[in-house]
């Protein structure tokens, strides 16, 4: 088991980690990670990459020039947030 330090960093807290932990997952400062809380356990692990994200954001941009199907997702999402708010509690 590694020790990790918490430390104020402008209005933040960071957690700095041991040298040899960060070379075995392959990570260096300035690397993304993934943070999950499990129980009462913090999990950190390497962000997954997304390969596809320069098609994803082309389909995304094809998709928003589309203004019959940005007409119907602004209804859908019209109708829904409707129905939400009308909803019993």
């Amino acid at each position: 088991m590694h020790t990790a330090t918490l430390r104020t960093v402008g209005g933040s807290v960071a957690v700095t980690l041991p040298r040899q932990l960060l070379r075995t997952l392959g990570l260096e400062a300035g690397a993304r990670v993934d943070v999950e809380l499990v129980g009462r356990s913090l999990v950190l692990s390497p962000a997954r990459q997304h390969g596809e994200s320069a098609k994803l954001a082309e389909g995304y941009q094809a998709m928003a020039q589309d203004a019959q199907r940005e007409t119907e997702a602004l209804e859908w999402c019209n109708a829904l947030a409707g129905d939400v708010a009308d909803a019993t509690r």
